[in-house]
């Protein structure tokens, strides 16, 4: 599993690890707008066709997060990334879409166990958007997969993902 350890000018931060201590808005880029548009830089994500029926599923609910962007010359999603310092290099996270000081990743389903590539992502979701000083949410698409994901959260460590319905 990686650290993700964030160097500042006095001190370390350990965001996730082994051990996960989370920093909450702390805004540690410099730039003190709250406006997650600042903070991004946009990369290019297949929108499918998928011969997989549940990723395409999931591609179209994707498709409905508020500020996901179309790419004009490639007919693609353009996603938000977020990146930071780490230890070993930076560290980034893509989400599905932005709006005012949100960062948002549509889950269309919450696995029953978390692997620890699922909770490298959520972890690195968590750490870029402290680092940025910008809320990450989660958006799910009923009650049930809301309750799910708020458990994965917290059997992740993760504390600082706000996870809500959006049909």
């Amino acid at each position: 599993m990686r650290d993700l350890t964030v160097a500042t000018t006095h001190t370390y931060y350990v965001i996730a690890g082994t051990t996960p201590v989370l920093v909450h808005n702390n805004n540690l880029c410099g730039n003190a707008s709250t406006q997650a548009g600042g903070h991004v830089d946009w990369v290019n994500e297949s929108n499918g066709p998928f011969r997989n029926a549940a990723r395409q599923r999931a591609a179209n609910y994707e498709m409905g997060t508020p500020g996901r962007r179309v790419n004009p010359q490639t007919g693609q999603s353009s996603v938000p990334r977020l990146s930071m310092p780490g230890r070993d290099g930076d560290v980034t996270a893509k989400f599905d879409g932005l709006s005012g000081d949100e960062v948002i990743d549509r889950k269309n389903g919450v696995l029953p166990w978390t692997s620890d590539s699922m909770k490298d992502e959520a972890r690195r979701q968590s750490a870029t958007s402290a680092y940025h000083g910008l809320q990450a949410v989660w958006e799910v698409p009923s009650h049930s997969v809301a309750a799910d994901a708020q458990r994965w959260l917290s059997d992740a460590g993760v504390s600082n993902i706000n996870v809500r319905v959006a049909p």
